[in-house]
């Protein structure tokens, strides 16, 4: 357990700094060095256990052995592709691990700061964004020559493993938890299946409008989004949630009166560990460094000086080790403000609110009263465990333990930023991940609840609710993973599934799927990794396109993905004489594409059906015989190397 969450903490931020200052083939062939002596000495105690009769697994570890066994099965049919003969159909989560695939694939071949995949005006544009995730994705991809996409959707195994991991971990040293303490753990793991009230909603409005959403927490504009959800779609956010929690940890238990070269060893590991976390989630890592102020205020104020002071050295040290990062986030991009002030609600509540009070402030103020409600409904039986543990701590004659002080200001902190912040970056990313705190609190809470249950205490007034909101949150996590799995299956029947407008049309949904995979895996054998190809970049259905491609576009998305670095004043010329080769309202002739190719140093051109010039007749798309062509997409070679890459290209 505490392998698999150290690893999480410490390989990002190692695996960067040394991929940032030698490269990332001296990076792999390290991790590969100490994975090899990691098995010789793991190899060497195994022998010696045996040998001496003390190795055997209890009960609980063989059941925990089968539950990561049972994960990664259900993790990777949850991810992979199915293809039924020439259909293709791929997971609703392909929206999100698409741009991850993209950047671990510029990782690849770009190194550390990757650059934009998805912007190039002559020369490679640092990435503006949160990357450590992307390059641990690139390492075994660079390793064994694999596709990135593979690599970034195993990591959702490995995030899985060790947020799983990490919940012993805190039973034990943060909670002080030994009686049953094998019992618990596996409760506290079983949990992670348990979401909130999400299905009831789903039912309600499958019954009026007869269709349902990608996702199930989608219901709602303002998500907390079930832990199986964030694994499936954000494991680099859960990832930076583990690194937060074992930091802090590694700092909780270090005995009072330890020596300072024991305090600065543990400071080192947990400031490394909160640098990985930084590039692993700046949202995550902006909650809990508002935690870590407030709690080392608190451990100034008990006079607890040595504490403070490591924490204060831990702060330096983390900034030091994340100085180089910090500064390719300062680069150019067309991303605005970090997060503004907001008040989480339902957004049926916010609707009526906006159409009922005109008043701004009385607005909020009912806006703030409904947050309540909005909890009970989005955190279910997790809900009701954390209003039964303030009720105890309120009523409780003692004065809270220490673990229980950090836990509550934890909570309240996640609580607090998730409530009344919000990012600007379009998805209000900040109010979703920063809730991760609040969910794992809630989590430790209700091991002990559920563990009473177990052993025939079933004494309580909302006894019977409790039970109720857990098995409706069960069923709400089950019916989440069959309809994140099976999405693009009825969306290519289009009776009850709303748009999905980044996939290619309904109507034939698993056939362009197909036709799209197979010619980017074509591109990505037959093309030279330096290759530069381009299709337009305001079309809709653009997720297949970064999902397969793994290649560098002089503009890959709207606006060049300038968010993810670049100037956007830059972009937009570049982009329209892109776009008038695609959707251009007059003819658009081999002879201008090519001229468009030698401008923007583009090698491949990728005309798609849903593409204006795709209807003219005599335009570039049907001029010459392309490299590649099917019913959905054409591809031509063009610009410079045209005719290296028509003579060299095997398909």
């Amino acid at each position: 357990m505490l392998s698999v969450t150290l690893s999480v903490a410490l390989t990002p931020i190692l695996a960067t700094l040394i991929a940032r200052f030698s490269s990332l083939s001296v990076a792999v062939t390290l991790f590969v060095f100490m994975s090899i002596v990691d098995v010789v000495i793991a190899a060497r105690d195994l022998r010696r256990e045996r040998a001496n009769g003390s190795f055997a697994l209890g009960r609980s570890e063989k059941i925990g052995l089968w539950l990561a066994c049972g994960w990664a099965c259900l993790a990777i049919a949850s991810l992979v592709d199915i293809q039924i003969g020439d259909r293709l159909y791929v997971p609703a989560s392909s929206f999100d691990q698409s741009l991850r695939s993209a950047l671990a694939g510029a990782a690849v071949r770009t190194g550390v700061p990757p650059f934009n995949p998805f912007f190039y005006p002559g020369h490679g544009i640092a990435l503006r964004y949160y990357y450590y995730w992307n390059v641990l994705c690139a390492l075994p991809a660079k390793l064994f020559g694999v596709s990135p996409r593979l690599t970034a959707l195993s990591g959702v195994i490995w995030s899985g493993l060790a947020l799983a991991s990490i919940i012993p971990l805190y039973l034990k040293y943060f909670c002080e938890e030994t009686v049953a303490f094998g019992k618990k753990s596996l409760i506290g793991i079983a949990l992670l299946a348990v979401t909130g009230l999400d299905l009831i909603p789903t039912i309600v409005y499958f019954y009026f409008d007869r269709s349902v959403t990608a996702d199930m927490e989608w219901w709602d504009g303002q998500q907390v989004t079930s832990w199986f959800d964030s694994l499936l779609w954000v494991p680099h956010h859960v990832a930076a949630l583990v690194a937060c929690l074992i930091g802090f940890l590694v700092l909780w238990i270090v005995p009072r009166n330890a020596t300072l070269g024991h305090r600065a060893q543990a400071a080192i590991i947990a400031a490394l560990a909160f640098a990985s976390a930084a590039g692993l989630s700046v949202y995550v890592v902006f909650t809990f460094a508002i935690f870590l102020v407030i709690w080392t205020l608190i451990l100034l104020r008990s006079h607890l000086l040595r504490d403070a002071g490591m924490f204060f050295f831990v702060g330096i040290v983390t900034v030091a080790v994340s100085l180089a990062y910090l500064h390719d986030l300062r680069q150019p991009g067309s991303s605005g403000d970090f997060a503004r002030f907001y008040i989480r609600a339902l957004e049926s509540v916010e609707n009526w609110a906006d159409d009922s009070i005109p008043w701004d402030t009385l607005r909020e103020f009912f806006i703030a009263l409904m947050l309540p409600v909005y909890y009970l409904i989005e955190l279910g039986f997790f809900a009701l465990v954390g209003f039964a543990q303030a009720r105890n701590y309120w009523r409780r004659p003692q004065r809270l333990l220490q673990w229980e002080w950090a836990a509550v200001v934890l909570c309240g902190v996640s609580l607090l930023v998730s409530s009344f912040l919000m990012s600007t970056t379009g998805n209000n990313d900040l109010g979703y991940r920063g809730m991760l705190f609040a969910q794992f609190i809630l989590l430790l809470w209700a091991v002990p609840v559920v563990y009473r249950w177990t052993t025939g205490n079933r004494r309580g007034k909302l006894r019977l609710l409790f039970h109720a909101f857990l098995w409706i949150g069960i069923l709400s996590t089950v019916y989440q993973a069959l309809e994140l799995r099976m999405f693009s299956v009825l969306a290519e029947d289009g009776r009850y599934v709303d748009e999905a407008p980044w996939l290619p049309h309904p109507d034939n949904l698993g056939h362009d799927l197909f036709r799209a995979r197979y010619v980017f895996e074509q591109l990505n054998r037959n093309l030279p990794k330096d290759a530069m190809l381009q299709y337009n970049p305001v079309n809709k259905a653009v997720v297949p396109n970064i999902y397969y491609l793994q290649h560098q576009t002089v503009a890959g998305l709207a606006t060049c993905g300038t968010a993810f670095g670049g100037d956007p004043f830059q972009c937009m010329p570049l982009q329209n004489k892109i776009l008038a080769a695609f959707n251009g309202t007059h003819n658009f002739s081999m002879q201008d594409a090519n001229r468009l190719c030698d401008d923007l140093g583009i090698d491949v051109l990728i005309a798609e059906r849903s593409d204006r010039m795709w209807a003219l007749r005599h335009s570039w798309v049907w001029s010459e015989n392309p490299l590649l062509a099917n019913e959905y997409m054409r591809v031509f070679a063009c610009g410079r190397r045209r005719e290296a890459i028509q003579h060299n290209f095997n398909p």
